[in-house]
């Protein structure tokens, strides 16, 4: 099982005015856009001589994102994001020395490592003549990890716009349930709540 990362930090992705230098405009957008990015990760496959167990098929990683915005009205805007990510591939699991004394990379097994993973977040905003207030709600899936997220944000300009100060909120439900469970004797499910909140107030000197 790989390290994840935490979703309260997701849950929090439409609050990005909480950090230094970012702030989000005080008008909902114009017009609905939709937009898409693919891209690709690969690295190159191992010969028998480098890793004489396991697969010798690195990662090969495929990134789908879309995003919709629009505005919803003159004071609203909602703006919708889905990623998927397919991955496949051998992983280190340890080292050794070689004949000559040089390590040696073990890699997994013929199935290596295969993961796929889903997710959607909705989100809308509010906005205000000095400032603007916001909430998003997702969900990831995994074949191993499974996520339930939401959160809220605002901001607040003050003295002719020198000065602004925003919060965010965010929570995160998760769940884990190893594939390898039984092979390597892990547990067989977990669940974790996490809570997190952030304040930052910014002054512009001149």
């Amino acid at each position: 099982m790989k390290a994840k990362p935490s979703r309260s930090l997701l849950a929090i992705s439409t609050t990005a005015l909480v950090l230094p230098g970012i702030a989000i405009a005080d008008a909902p957008p114009v017009n609905s856009s939709l937009s898409y990015k693919v891209s690709n990760y690969q690295e190159d496959d191992l010969d028998r001589a480098e890793s004489p167990f396991g697969d010798l098929d690195r990662y090969d990683i495929d990134v789908h994102q879309f995003q919709f915005i629009s505005p919803i009205g003159r004071a609203f805007s909602l703006q919708i994001d889905a990623n998927y990510e397919d991955l496949s591939g051998a992983s280190p699991w340890f080292t050794t020395l070689g004949p000559n004394g040089s390590p040696i990379v073990n890699l997994s097994g013929a199935r290596g490592i295969q993961d796929r993973r889903a997710e959607l977040t909705v989100g809308t905003r509010y906005y205000l003549e000095n400032g603007s207030i916001g909430g998003n709600v997702g969900y990831s899936q995994e074949n191993d990890y499974r996520a339930t997220y939401g959160g809220i944000s605002g901001e607040r300009h003050f003295n002719d716009d020198l000065t602004a100060v925003s919060i965010g909120l965010s929570y995160s439900s998760d769940d884990i349930f190893p594939t390898d469970a039984e092979i390597f004797n892990r547990v067989i499910s977990e669940d974790k709540s996490s809570a997190s909140a952030v304040l930052n107030i910014s002054q512009i000197i001149n």
